[in-house]
């Protein structure tokens, strides 16, 4: 039994025991005490609002959310009102007579609004997020709609959803009555016809448009329908050509059914929610080896800190247990391998207080790091950044205004005329002339208050600002000052090349493991000229650095936040960088998890690297872990650059000689020197509260307390005390200014004539690059294109989907089609090009939405890696490309397989026909995969890439040539079919099919028709066989010419179709190429 156990068993009795707790505790005089309270506790009802308000609040949160959410409704609406006036410019004027082309209409507003509502399973699943989190504490009850939110509540992931969307809508469409009337559907299948929401729509419109006073005639158009076809009217003749019923009471009945369907999807959407969850659960860190945690810097606050967050505020004394102050001994030295002796002649150089050496010169000649690595010394001098904002974006008094880091009064005010008015900007510096540097085996922290400009100069630094100096035109970023490497002024490939950048989020390619990860970095970042036996040795030393052995042949899916963040680490660590930035890597990591991390970036440090880290208020242990500190107060002014000294003894005497005000903190041995050096410049998390605000009954018992607290060095006789009781106070004390004038800041001004820091040096090498990427090209893409078949083959989700969604496309038609084979008759031709173009259209729009997520998920690391220089976009473009090739054509082979047998296809052509139906279909398929990714790099999210994709999608189905056909289109639109690729394809694969007609043979049948003669024609191939049962404009002409005149499919054309198509692929992949060379995303 521990000691703070048995402290925590004395309180228990002690409050028990005592007669005014138990008094209170339990009824007393009749009365009700804080027992009984207890017990109506448990009374309380599980949600605290009731139906009604649980509803209210969520529709006003949604709304709330719906308003700020103004790119992607806008853009949605604007996208809705362009297709409606294409949709009806195309259609104006229409023969409301002719059945077809009416339900061709509602079919093609039925299916853009289908597509686009496929762009909402995004935001579901993040929205799906939110609601587990909420449902489990109790906040609102259910209260969801629609379809495709049932369809997010109900799959696993987005890569799941997106093909069950498109079979779902694939369903709605084909049983709707348009593709196939409800006849000549089997039998077996009508129950979809009936079940089908878009079929009740359908239905209700056309009875609606043919029943009406205008339509529902005898006479219209000149033409006595009720006398040519059995006492039926216009409106009843036309709504029988489809097989749709007439009677007015499907209107009615059709809104009850759409009702009914809004109903039941929200019960099943509150059914999928409540009862099927779908949590991500990372995988558990496995026990972190002795090795990599064998770092203890110990403090009075240690235990309580392990077990606390990182932002944890310095406490009260009376919190310490008596078994916490104890077993602690004095910390060694960590510094060992670079300590200098005061008689050496750097002695300008040398901490007395940390023994750290900080002259370049001398750690190029004392560091014997483990590794290749060349040592650099990072320094900047002068460092002024500025944006332009708006004026009226300045709204706070005080002169803060929105941007980060940015108070004070404007450094400029441009106004400029805009459309006759006056557009007023200013000119905000985030960063004040900051000073500073940081040499080999050094770890060097930034900190400052949230809007100081931490990560800012480290973005600069590190050359992951987009800024030119001096530019101030149309509000670009400025910036001035110098960032050298070892004196010399440092280019941007020198900072890409030789530094590495952990950014605060973790971005991997989820399907590599561990090892993989690291692989890709080191043999991209140290290129050709390391030996491949040697990259394999510093992939084994990173894994072993990191403490990551364990966990090396694991997916990088699933992991926890713990091993990303040392995953990041590795993988900047794998490319040798002389320079690591850290940006908040302890983020999201408790105590523990921190104080690991940590450990082995020392270790980095140890090695012989520069380490540069922001972070924010970490915890003792990992604050000591750093050498120097570079303290930045809000506007982006120094308050503190230098050393830490043992312990932060340093820094603290620092700030105590300085003259505080009086409501800052005073430093009591065994707090948090960085905790307390942010309070005392103003930038804690919260305000101190003097010891005897705290009520009696949470203190100590006197008996559990020290009356000799353990001092911070870990000795209890320590002179630490009485240097750090040294605290005088003054109320207007400007840290900034009193920096300029300290003694650290003649220090550093002194660095500045200090060869290998901000002057060239004769023992230190310029940091130079002759490339600018380290691996040749044929590296490049061979790495890249073995982690896409990797990625491809570990990511069932969407491979494997793609293949099940092929499948199940191809007996769906074929199982539709089978009955209809008969391709001579004027419905069976009609049947056919119908057949072909449903079937190509949704293949095409599978593609699409099947590759969004995915694409998506790998654009973050593709972001972060060409940052770093690690590959050419190029080659990422190239291997995107090439992976897609097998797998489109397995998924076409398993269609056409399935498809071209079952729809009677292969009883009129050869094998070789189905191969190049395959072949056409293969390129249409990759066609819709590559402009998904083109919309993946084009577009800042997924919801407005699905957007444009569903926009783009409906005009190539409407110009595709099948509805209207080709000879239908007005003539203002015939430039716009002329450039949709889709078209060629749908040409292609229809004249294919039923375009199968020599020219000879053709010229006897035209011979025989002009001289009214009889030839046989049985034996001859399809497309030469006349056309039955059709009307007398087309009647007993070959197949072959009906296709030709009515949509445009010539088989002379194929070279030319195959030509624009391939042409119109790589002009969009060189577009794709484009984007990804010059768009980004990123918000820095």
């Amino acid at each position: 039994m521990s000691p703070m156990y048995e402290a925590m068993i004395e309180e228990l009795d002690r409050v028990d025991n005592d007669t005014e707790t138990y008094n209170q505790m339990h009824s007393r005089n009749g009365e009700r005490g804080l027992y009984f309270d207890q017990q109506a506790l448990l009374q309380v009802p599980a949600f605290r609002q009731n139906y009604l308000r649980s509803t209210c609040t969520v529709v006003k949160r949604q709304m709330r959310l719906f308003v700020r959410n103004k790119v992607f409704f806008v853009g949605r609406l604007l996208l809705d009102l362009l297709v409606g006036l294409m949709v009806g410019s195309v259609y104006y004027g229409m023969d409301l007579a002719d059945a077809q082309v009416t339900l061709g209409v509602i079919f093609s507003c039925a299916l853009f609004l289908g597509l686009g509502q496929s762009a909402t399973l995004a935001p579901f699943f993040d929205a799906r997020e939110v609601f587990y989190k909420q449902r489990d504490a109790n906040f609102y009850l259910l209260v969801f709609v629609g379809e495709y939110f049932f369809l997010s509540a109900a799959c696993s992931t987005l890569h799941v959803a997106q093909p069950v969307s498109t079979l779902a809508l694939l369903f709605f469409i084909l049983f709707a009555g348009f593709a196939v009337s409800r006849e000549q559907l089997p039998s077996a299948m009508r129950w979809i016809y009936w079940s089908n929401p878009l079929a009740w729509t359908t239905r209700g419109i056309l009875v609606s448009q043919y029943r009406s006073s205008e339509l529902d005639v005898c006479e219209y158009g000149g033409v006595d329908y009720c006398n040519m076809y059995q006492g039926k009217t216009l409106g009843e003749y036309s709504l029988g050509l489809y097989d749709v019923p007439d009677d007015p009471k499907w209107i009615m009945l059709g809104i009850a059914f759409l009702a009914t369907v809004y109903v039941v999807s929200n019960f099943l959407s509150y059914v999928m929610l409540e009862h099927c969850r779908h949590d991500s659960t990372p995988a558990l860190a496995p026990p972190l080896p002795a090795s990599f945690s064998d770092t203890v810097i110990p403090t009075p606050r240690q235990p309580k800190e392990s077990y606390a967050m990182l932002a944890t505020p310095h406490g009260d004394d009376d919190e310490l247990l008596e078994s916490d102050l104890t077993g602690f001994q004095p910390p060694d030295d960590r510094n060992d391998s670079v300590v200098l002796h005061k008689g050496d002649a750097l002695n300008d150089s040398f901490n007395d207080s940390q023994g750290v050496c900080t002259n370049p010169e001398d750690i190029m000649v004392r560091l014997t790091p483990r590794w290749d690595v060349p040592p650099v010394t990072l320094a900047f001098q002068d460092l002024r950044y500025s944006i332009t904002i708006p004026a009226n974006a300045v709204a706070d008094p005080s002169g803060q205004n929105g941007a980060e880091g940015a108070p004070g009064r404007p450094v400029s005010v441009d106004s400029r005329d805009n459309t006759g008015k006056s557009k007023e900007t200013v000119s905000r510096e985030l960063l004040k002339g900051v000073t500073g540097y940081a040499v080999p085996g050094t770890m060097t922290a930034l900190m400052g208050s949230t809007g100081a400009g931490k990560t800012t100069l480290m973005d600069v630094l590190a050359g992951r600002k987009s800024v030119k100096a001096g530019n101030k035109k149309n509000g670009a970023p400025t910036l001035r000052g110098r960032v050298l490497l070892n004196g010399v002024d440092a280019t941007e490939l020198a900072v890409r090349r030789c530094t590495g950048y952990c950014e605060q989020t973790d971005v991997h390619s989820d399907a590599s493991t561990f090892r993989e990860a690291l692989q890709f970095s080191a043999y991209l970042r140290q290129g050709d000229r390391v030996a491949p036996e040697r990259v394999e040795e510093i992939v084994d030393e990173c894994l072993d650095l990191l403490g990551l052995n364990d966990v090396a042949g694991q997916l990088v899916r699933g992991s926890s936040s713990e091993q990303l963040k040392r995953l990041t680490l590795g993988v900047e660590l794998a490319a040798q960088p002389s320079v690591l930035f850290l940006d908040e890597p302890t983020s999201g990591l408790d105590a523990r998890a921190a104080k690991a991390l940590m450990d082995g970036v020392r270790k980095v440090a140890d090695s012989g690297r520069t380490v540069i880290c922001t972070i924010h208020q970490p915890s003792t242990e990992v604050f000591l872990l750093f050498d120097s500190l570079l303290l930045l107060q809000r506007g982006g002014e120094t308050v503190y650059f230098g050393e830490l000294g043992r312990n932060g003894k340093t820094l603290v005497n620092y700030f105590q000689s300085l003259g505080l005000p009086r409501s800052a903190p005073t430093f009591n041995p065994g707090d948090n020197p960085a905790t307390w050096m942010l309070d005392v410049i103003g930038a804690g998390v919260e305000k101190i509260k003097p010891q005897s605000s705290l009520p009696l009954k949470f203190r100590q018992p006197a008996a559990l307390r020290n009356p000799r607290l353990q001092q911070l060095d870990g000795s209890l006789n320590s002179s630490v005390a009485s240097e750090y009781s040294r605290q005088h106070y003054d109320e207007n004390i400007d840290f900034a200014a009193a920096y300029k004038t300290s003694r650290l800041k003649q220090r550093l001004d002194a660095k500045r004539a200090a060869p290998g820091v901000f002057m060239p040096s004769d023992r230190l090498p310029p940091v130079t690059f002759a490339q600018r990427r380290a691996a040749s090209d044929g590296l490049q893409f061979m790495m890249l294109i073995r982690r896409f078949m990797r990625l491809y083959w570990r990511t069932p989700f969407y491979s494997f989907t793609r293949m099940v969604t092929a499948l199940t496309l191809g007996l769906m038609f074929g199982l539709v089609y089978s009955g209809s084979n008969d391709f001579t008759t004027y419905q069976g031709a009609n049947g056919a090009v119908g057949l072909i173009f449903f079937s190509t259209c949704f293949l095409g729009v599978g593609a699409f939405v099947h590759v969004l997520p995915l694409a998506f998920e790998e654009r973050g690391p593709f972001y972060r890696e060409r940052a770093s220089e690690t590959y050419s976009a190029l080659w990422y473009f190239a291997a995107s490309s090439a992976v897609e090739i097998p797998y489109a054509a397995t998924a076409s082979f398993i269609f056409v397989s399935v498809f071209y047998p079952m729809a009677g296809f292969s009883a009129y052509g050869d094998i070789a026909q189905m191969v190049v139906y395959w072949l056409v279909l293969t390129v249409h398929i990759l066609f819709q995969t590559y402009l998904g990714q083109f919309f993946t790099f084009a577009m800042p999210t997924i919801e407005l890439a699905a957007v444009w994709g569903a926009l783009f999608d409906s005009i190539f189905l409407m110009f595709m040539g099948y509805n209207p056909p080709v000879s239908s289109i007005p003539d203002g639109y015939k430039w716009l079919s002329m450039l949709v690729p889709h078209r060629y394809t749908f040409e292609m694969l229809t004249a294919i099919v039923l375009g199968d007609c020599p020219d000879e043979q053709l010229r006897q049948i035209s011979d025989a028709a002009t001289t009214n003669t009889t030839i046989d024609v049985s034996s001859w191939p399809l497309g030469c066989q006349p056309l039955t049962a059709a009307p007398a404009a087309v009647a007993n002409i070959p197949l072959t010419s009906y296709i030709d005149e009515v949509f445009g499919a010539r088989r002379e054309d194929t070279t030319r179709s195959v030509a624009v198509v391939v042409g119109i692929v790589l002009a969009m992949r060189l577009a794709t190429l484009v984007v990804m060379r010059v768009v980004n995303h990123q918000k820095r």
